[in-house]
Formats: structure tokens, C-alpha cells, sequence
């Protein structure tokens, strides 16, 4: 399950994919207990997360240390979201879709993003456990959103309606086209 998109952004190829920091490999695939130990870590805040490289020629990635966000205590990371200026809890962020706005009146929003978010599945606290500090108990209903960036780096809500009301599954293909 890997979900990615790749943009070229003049000389740098920029890559947004989802991170599933909790999933696992069982030791055993008859193990009676994985379904429900796959079942708990959807319960659970940011089990699917939204990272980001780049690359100069498209084949050799780095992984640059953003510290927009905390990981088991630690902001050298790659992580796009969660992040501290989102204010909302998920379980999933994924799918993004990524375009340069050539005609952006606001230039915050040189760079537009679509992506699917899930919320966590039962109630949020501030205290529960986790990886990543959980800001905020606040979720947005499941749907794709759209998001503005002034780099590709250092994104924002464009607005938290949904981009899509009907039903949908992972990702859009969205792009900028003149006509």
C-alpha cells in the first residue's frame, strides 16, 4: 500500500506520500488475534501520515528534516502532517495530489494540494497515547480537502468544506490546466 505522487518543480522533483508508522508485518500470517490488533490502530491518531522528499534527478531521494512536527520527541523529521499549525486530529491524511497555480492571486497558495482525510474512529483526547502530540480533540468529517502552500513545504487549510461531497476513495488526479 503506497500511496505517492511525484511533481517536477523546475530542477527538484518533489515526492508527498503517505507514512503508516503503526501498521505491521505479523510474525504469524494464522495468528487468530491480527485482525483486531489491525483493527486497533485505526482507532488510534495518525496511523496514516503525509511525508515528503525530493530529488534532483528523480532517482536518488533525500529526506529533508522539515521540523514541522514531533515524532517520539524528535522534529528531525520529514513529516509534512500532522504538523503544528493544523489544528485538526486524523487518522489518515493521504492521497495527495499536488499542482502549481501559475494564476494564484494569493501567493500562499502558489502551490495547491488536494488529499483525503479520515477521522479517527471514536473519541480523541489530548492524552491519549501517541507518537505524535495530539494538539487538538477536533476532527473533520472524511472527505478530500483542498490546501495552499507558499513553498510545497508549509501547507494550510484552504478551507475545512469538503472539496468533494460525495463519496470518494483515495485520491484525485488534479493538475493545472489553462483552458
Amino acid at each position: 500500500d503506497m500511496r505517492q505522487f511525484v511533481m517536477k518543480d523546475g530542477d527538484l522533483f518533489r515526492m508527498y506520500y503517505a507514512a503508516l508508522p503503526y501498521h505491521f508485518v505479523p510474525d504469524d500470517p494464522n495468528d487468530p488475534t491480527i485482525k483486531e490488533q489491525y483493527g486497533a490502530i485505526w482507532k488510534r491518531p495518525y496511523q496514516r501520515i503525509l511525508c515528503y522528499a525530493e530529488s534532483h534527478d528523480g532517482i536518488h531521494w533525500q529526506k529533508p528534516n522539515l521540523g514541522l512536527c514531533q515524532w517520539r520527541g524528535s522534529r528531525q523529521n520529514n513529516i509534512l502532517f500532522p504538523n503544528d499549525d493544523f489544528p485538526y486530529a486524523f487518522s489518515e491524511l493521504e492521497g495527495a495530489s499536488v499542482f502549481l497555480d501559475p494564476v494564484a492571486k494569493n501567493p500562499d497558495e502558489k502551490y495547491k494540494m488536494f488529499a483525503k482525510i479520515t477521522p479517527v474512529r471514536g473519541k480523541i483526547t489530548a492524552d491519549q497515547e501517541s507518537d505524535i502530540p495530539i494538539a487538538s480533540e477536533e476532527g473533520l468529517p472524511k472527505a478530500q480537502y483542498a490546501f495552499g502552500s507558499p513553498d510545497g513545504i508549509h501547507w494550510h487549510l484552504l478551507s475545512p468544506r469538503k472539496v468533494n461531497p460525495g463519496k470518494n476513495d483515495t485520491q484525485f488526479s488534479v493538475f493545472w490546466d489553462e483552458e
